[in-house]
């Protein structure tokens, strides 16, 4: 399954501990069924070249993207895990709020499926000895 991003927030511009501005988007990956974040500082080079500026002067949420991943051993204080900014996101539509709620749901359902029939094989495969 290929994986998108659906993004759910933009913060406004925040100041760091580090004395730089950075933006933070939040992201619902649909493959995972997870929350993810991006942290984007406006000095970095990757703010303009890999063109988060213009994620965010869009300020549309409800964006699915995909060409995204996440970092690798990096999180927020939080331990969320970070998507990482040195990819350049790729838009492919805009989405109304409840459009979202219904794939989020049918996610949700699809992975309670999916557990429900591995639960049902694990105790099938145990009464067939």
């Amino acid at each position: 399954m290929k994986d998108f991003w659906i993004l759910t927030s933009i913060s406004d511009v925040k100041l760091s501990r580090h004395n730089s501005w950075y933006y933070r988007l939040e992201w619902y990956n649909y493959r995972r069924h997870e929350i993810h974040i991006t942290d984007v500082d406006v000095k970095h080079r990757n703010f303009k070249t890999r063109q988060w500026n213009q994620i965010i002067e869009r300020g549309t949420v409800w964006s699915v993207f995909d060409n995204m991943r996440l970092h690798p051993t990096r999180t927020t204080v939080d331990h969320d895990p970070l998507v990482d900014a040195d990819y350049q996101p790729r838009w492919l539509m805009d989405l109304e709020q409840d459009q979202v709620e219904t794939l989020v749901a049918h996610r949700e359902a699809v992975l309670e499926d999916e557990a429900r029939h591995q639960y049902d094989r694990l105790f099938e495969a145990h009464d067939e000895q």
